[in-house]
């Protein structure tokens, strides 16, 4: 009988870690396809923000938003944008095997899914209601952004 049979870890140091389980596995592979799936809705939305900021302009209901597109230049909004999707997506990784970053990689995934059906709808849209978002705008000024116009370079 060898004397390397027997374990020698000590039982008491590891008793009261949690073992590592199947389902942590799964749903910590769950939150990575849905961080995956909140940074290409993210980006996305922003592609489509700046669309809209750099022609017609839009109602921003973010007051933090808001201010960076009133107050910074787009490459600013750009950077915000990632800066808070990339901390959001870092902590999900992180955390990838609670049930708590599911829930919330799932709570992002429904919000950013309604953000993107709104934007489609606003866009199929947006030809009927250019006169109403010029009185909008007028009226909800207060929450309407515009990039400012950039004087366009002449090529002689």
């Amino acid at each position: 009988m060898s004397v390397f049979t027997q374990s020698t870890k000590p039982t008491f140091l590891y008793s009261s870690l949690p073992a590592r389980s199947h389902e942590s596995g799964r749903r910590g592979r769950r939150v990575v396809w849905l961080t995956a799936a909140i940074v290409l809705l993210s980006v996305t939305d922003l592609y489509i923000t700046m669309l809209y900021l750099r022609s017609v302009g839009m109602g921003e209901a973010n007051p933090v938003a808001r201010y960076v597109m009133r107050h910074g230049t787009p490459a600013a909004l750009v950077l915000w944008k990632l800066g808070s999707v990339g901390v959001g997506c870092m902590i999900l990784f992180a955390t990838r095997r609670s049930r708590s970053a599911e829930i919330g990689a799932w709570v992002c995934c429904a919000a950013l899914v309604w953000l993107t059906l709104h934007w489609t709808a606003y866009s199929s849209e947006i030809g009927s209601l250019t006169p109403v978002l010029h009185r909008v705008s007028e009226v909800e000024s207060a929450k309407w952004v515009q990039a400012p116009e950039q004087p366009q370079s002449r090529i002689d």
